[in-house]
């Protein structure tokens, strides 16, 4: 459990972390074409929603009036626009946002801040579990100066949502595994992994390492048996998710066939179903031939020489011991990562390496625990 005290400084940097990130919030200017390609499409899915909970009567009769609808989108000045980027569930939160904090394209700013908060809580928690109480708040303040965090928090993309789902799905995965259950509830694991994916899929090759830490944790307790029935809780809650965003689409594109089929000449952006975002956006993020030392230093310079510095060391620490099992699984969850953004067919876009800020700060903050113990002494 973690004490009262503990939950006070955690909440204390998590309010200093909004501090930071919340002055000039409305003066941020947008430079990037797919901040404005999610709020445009949300702004276009709930024009839509709204019309469509309005004339759903008149669109079971198949006696809607198409030319309204495109006329109310003039009105509003917004092309009609369907998701193409397969993160299905930004596209809800983006939404929920212009309808809690108003049409605006800054909207989406504060529930990215917002995730930014809870992402350091998820940081200083984690830090705790693993490495103990000290690490846990030199992670926490780690993460919340990281410059590469900041930057995710005050733009409209969909890196911060996602860190902050995936430390929820890592929080609740080590609290199974501390009552040391080994039933039916890791689905429920899984299908909050489903869930960051589904808001930006870079967070696949970190829950790919975890996943298979996982199954070789369960191996040794248990057995090649214990390993694949985990293994199974765990794809069967991914697939939970992704089954369910698919058939959403899919009732969507039935329902809506006529209304689609009306707007075909019009519309800028095509419906597609969920998979057929991925198969179509898929292809565009391997497009691009930068070198490795464009690569080296997209993935892993922005985040300053000081933590990448502090990062290495505790991972050669951790490698020549050999005997922190946690220390060799935060150096994999670093390093195997990062080698797959160099070595495969990638843009070479910072945003890609968003997710190494995890291991990273948990590396860095042991070594800096390591600095600090030793000025003690």
């Amino acid at each position: 459990m973690v004490s009262n005290d503990y939950k006070a400084y955690l909440s204390g940097i998590a309010l200093c972390g909004m501090v930071i990130a919340l002055p000039g919030l409305y003066q941020i200017p947008f430079t990037q074409s797919d901040e404005y390609t999610y709020f445009s499409t949300a702004r276009s899915s709930q024009v839509l929603l709204e019309w469509t909970i309005e004339n759903w009567q008149k669109i079971i009769a198949d006696d809607f009036d198409a030319i309204k609808l495109r006329s109310l989108y003039q009105d509003q000045q917004v092309s009609l626009s369907f998701p193409y980027y397969y993160k299905p569930l930004f596209d809800l939160i983006v939404l929920f946002s212009l309808y809690v904090f108003g049409y605006s394209l800054h909207s989406i700013l504060y529930a990215n801040i917002f995730s930014f908060a809870f992402s350091i809580l998820f940081i200083g928690i984690i830090g705790r579990e693993l490495l103990g109480k000290r690490i846990g708040i030199i992670a926490a303040l780690l993460f919340m100066t990281s410059g590469s965090m900041l930057v995710q928090a005050r733009t409209g993309m969909a890196h911060m949502p996602s860190i902050a789902i995936l430390l929820a799905g890592i929080l609740l995965y080590l609290y199974l595994l501390r009552g040391k259950l080994y039933g039916k509830k890791y689905w429920q694991v899984g299908f909050v992994w489903g869930a960051a994916l589904a808001v930006h899929p870079t967070m696949l090759p970190f829950i790919f390492v975890i996943f298979f830490a996982g199954l070789f944790h369960f191996w040794r307790l248990g057995g090649l048996k214990s390993s694949i029935i985990h293994s199974i809780y765990l794809v069967t809650g991914i697939s939970i998710l992704f089954i369910f965003i698919e058939s959403a689409y899919q009732i969507i594109g039935v329902l809506l066939e006529d209304v689609l089929a009306s707007t075909r000449s019009w519309e800028a952006v095509a419906f597609r179903t969920y998979f057929e975002q991925i198969l179509l956006h898929a292809d565009s993020v391997v497009r691009g031939r930068p070198t490795i030392l464009n690569k080296i230093y997209t993935y892993l310079a922005h985040e300053g020489i000081v933590v990448g510095f502090l990062a290495t060391a505790a991972s050669v620490y951790f490698l020549y011991n050999r005997k922190n099992i946690t220390g060799i699984l935060l150096v994999t969850l670093f390093w195997l990562p990062f080698l797959l953004l160099i070595f495969s067919k990638n843009q070479a876009v910072y945003r890609y390496s968003s997710g190494l800020i995890i291991p990273s700060v948990f590396l860095a903050a042991f070594s800096l625990e390591r600095i600090l113990l030793y000025l003690e002494q």
